[in-house]
């Protein structure tokens, strides 16, 4: 099983799946309330509805930017991230998604497989002979 050189890749992983999982936590939460908002037209869930799409947008921008910087350390291409290229012929799903598959994985039992290689990485620092 695979590692990371350092802790700096390991800390972006975490926060990419973290954010990963708040943003489609946000867009489920933000339909319900605008449904409901606009349902009933009250102006205050109106308010509170700009508000979610205010936290969707942080979510889906610090996503996007943590994404960015995650890397597979063998193959070094995006776990995380949407690439449209071909996937291991391995790769699974969780509920449609390879991005979820993923981020279960980092979040839950701290190690992933990487969708494009299909090697699997544990998710911490390799540990040096000097330290």
């Amino acid at each position: 099983m695979h590692q990371f050189r350092s802790n700096r890749p390991v800390f972006w992983i975490r926060i990419s799946a973290l954010s990963f999982f708040l943003w489609l936590a946000s867009a489920l939460g933000l339909a319900g309330l605008s449904c409901y908002a606009v349902w009933y037209s009250s102006h205050e869930m109106m308010l509170m509805v700009l508000c979610g799409i205010g936290v969707f947008v942080l979510t889906w921008l610090l996503y996007m930017l943590a994404s960015s910087l995650c890397k597979c350390p063998l193959c070094r291409s995006g776990p995380m991230s949407s690439k449209r290229c071909v996937r291991h012929r391995n790769a699974r799903r969780l509920l449609g998604s390879y991005r979820m598959r993923v981020a279960a994985g980092v979040l839950f039992t701290n190690h992933f497989r990487c969708p494009y290689c299909g090697e699997p990485t544990r998710c911490q620092a390799k540990k040096r002979d000097w330290e």
